[in-house]
């Protein structure tokens, strides 16, 4: 989570999170886990720049994940 959040919310030392995921999870699984945020920023991006409307079904849970403008509540 500490890289996750370093590196999708500039929260955080990026060096750090990614030593420190290095060395819990090893090499391969850092390359993994940096790819999956890569993914997650494209395709994030591509859906902010579309204007794709956030399904009913997600927008029950964006205040949870922090996201109140998408609650719709």
């Amino acid at each position: 989570m500490t890289f996750t959040d370093a590196v999708v919310a500039g929260h955080g030392d990026l060096k750090g999170a990614r030593r420190s995921l290095v060395d819990a999870v090893g090499a391969v699984g850092a390359s993994a886990a940096a790819r999956t945020c890569g993914n997650f920023e494209m395709m994030n991006r591509l859906v902010d720049a579309t204007g794709i409307p956030i399904s009913a079904r997600l927008s029950e849970i964006a205040v949870d994940l922090g996201l109140p403008q998408f609650g719709g509540r």
